[in-house]
């Protein structure tokens, strides 16, 4: 019996530290541990969970899929080797069985587990939204803010939806609430700051849009926006100068730019 426990302890151990190696970005070490221990317990469903999460890091789509149906057929009350079903099928585009794959993975998930469903929720959206499907998108959405408020992501996905749907008034209400939230990524910030800032010139808001596109600047990640040929440009920079010309997409207010620099250059020049 104790060496038992002590075995299973030490399983334990092992997951929690394949764990760790992947949150760390260390994949082929994670995928090594856990082989090995798939190996010892071909039984044990966790291992064969993990591994499929492993597998997804690694780009190994096929294996994923092989170990997550194994950690289902072991036991089918788990709900992440659906998860990695539905990611694997939305990322080949199969998207009525990654679309299957998220439902089972709801079903799965504890009530309890409000984040881990709002996520999902989220996936779903995404599905629905790059196959039109708005209505739904947005549904599932609200979902996933009805359970997590706090999460950025959802709400700038719902942001989008309504610019989609030129509802920029309420896409620019929900960018807004984004700012006010806690530990947002700086890349997901960035791109609030210019959406915004794209607002606000369509609206002729002009010193508000330099504003945003001042601060998108700030929190810019390294390369985000930057065009080889034109050293030290960013559409936010470009944008920060000239405000107006955020009416227009990058590439055409380049060529508005030059138009209205000829005409002015012709005009100087009788």
């Amino acid at each position: 019996m104790a060496e038992q426990q002590d075995r299973v302890a030490s399983q334990g151990a092992s997951l929690a530290e394949a764990r760790r190696l992947l949150d760390e970005g260390q994949i082929v070490e994670s995928l090594r541990l856990l082989q090995g221990l798939a190996q010892q317990e071909p039984g044990n469903a966790l291992v064969h969970q993990e591994l499929a999460a492993a597998y997804v890091e690694g780009r190994e789509y096929g294996a994923a899929v092989e170990a997550a149906r194994r950690a289902l057929a072991l036991d089918p009350s788990l709900p992440r080797p659906h998860g990695v079903l539905g990611w694997v099928a939305l990322n080949k585009g199969r998207y009525a069985e990654a679309e299957a794959a998220l439902r089972a993975q709801l079903l799965a998930l504890p009530a309890a587990d409000v984040d881990a469903r709002a996520a999902v929720h989220n996936q779903l959206a995404y599905l629905f939204f790059h196959r039109h499907r708005d209505e739904e998108a947005a549904a599932e959405l609200r979902a996933a803010l009805g359970l997590a408020p706090q999460r950025a992501m959802p709400r700038f996905n719902l942001a989008m939806m309504y610019l989609r749907s030129r509802q920029r008034e309420e896409a620019e209400a929900e960018l807004e609430q984004i700012l006010a939230l806690p530990d947002v990524p700086a890349h997901l910030t960035y791109s609030v700051y210019m959406n915004l800032g794209h607002l606000c010139a369509r609206r002729g808001r002009y010193d508000e849009a330099r504003e945003h596109f001042r601060r998108a600047a700030e929190v810019a990640p390294p390369g985000a926006g930057r065009f080889p040929m034109i050293p030290g440009l960013s559409p936010a920079r470009f944008y920060r100068t000239f405000p107006f010309l955020a009416r227009f997409g990058f590439g055409l207010g380049l060529v508005v730019l030059a138009i209205v620099i000829v005409v002015l250059w012709f005009l100087l020049t009788r």
